[in-house]
């Protein structure tokens, strides 16, 4: 609820209320599991918590923040192919608003391939 509060407060230009909510979403973070327990409603971990820093950082204009949150993040810390793609995405974001155009592209790319190997089917 805090990062999603906190994205929505960003993209609508409430930076301080955006900060707010990440920094307490990013404390509840530190308590939680690498992995979520199976059969959670809403499985949240630290990366997801990560990857929501990353969207809040650059929707709010901070190109260099939004990176150094998704320092830490990695593909394998999500288990579907759309919050794969969604860290890819959000980084080629800040990128892009960086000024980095191959960086960008990179992280589009990469962004395919959790959507190409989802799309196959099992």
């Amino acid at each position: 609820m805090l990062c999603t509060t906190s994205y929505t407060a960003a993209r609508a230009g409430d930076r301080d209320q955006a900060q707010a909510m990440i920094r307490e979403a990013g404390k509840a973070a530190r308590k939680l599991p690498q992995q979520a327990p199976p059969g959670r409603l809403f499985p949240t971990t630290s990366a997801a918590v990560g990857l929501f820093e990353v969207g809040v950082r650059w929707a709010l204009g901070d190109a260099g923040a939004a990176l150094k949150a998704g320092r830490a993040l990695s593909a394998d810390q999500f288990s579907t192919a759309e919050r794969k793609g969604r860290m890819h995405t959000d980084l080629g974001c800040a990128w892009w608003q960086w000024g980095k155009p191959e960086q960008t592209a990179h992280e589009l790319l990469c962004a395919l391939r959790p959507a190409r190997l989802a799309g196959r089917g099992p």
